[in-house]
């Protein structure tokens, strides 16, 4: 996902950790990643062998755990039941309106945009946790 199909819209370090929040240039969502640095034992381990509390601190649980440019990352996604895209990352106003009247099921009123702030936070707390476990 990371290379293919998101743009990075923020990349931050965190207890010396790579951080970054990527929109989905497809289905208009953002996802969070957190770099697991070589020591802890969770490098080079899939994301559904993390500890619960990683899971628990972000929308939907992990859903990605790969190298990336030579550091493994974790990672989750903002495109679950419940959530919906941000459409206002759609540059293009007709395309826009393409987008949302094809997915117009996605745009349920208690469906939750997940702003970069909000993603961000919650980046910084699956950092906190992957960095306090090296």
């Amino acid at each position: 996902m990371m290379a293919k199909m998101g743009n990075v819209e923020k990349k931050w370090e965190r207890n010396g950790l790579e951080c970054k929040v990527l929109t989905h240039t497809i289905l208009y969502h953002r996802c969070g990643y957190v770099e697991v640095p070589e020591n802890h034992p969770m490098y080079g381990k899939d994301y559904g062998e993390a500890p619960w509390d990683w899971h628990d601190a972000v929308n939907g649980g992990l859903t990605f755990s790969d190298s990336v440019d030579g550091k493994w990352m974790v990672g989750f996604d903002c495109g679950h039941c419940g959530d919906a895209p941000d459409i206002s990352l759609i540059d293009d106003e007709g395309e826009r309106a393409r987008f949302a009247e094809r997915n117009w099921h996605l745009f349920h009123p208690e469906n939750h945009i997940w702003t970069l702030e909000e993603v961000e936070r919650q980046v910084n707390a699956l950092a906190d946790l992957v960095g306090g476990e090296s």
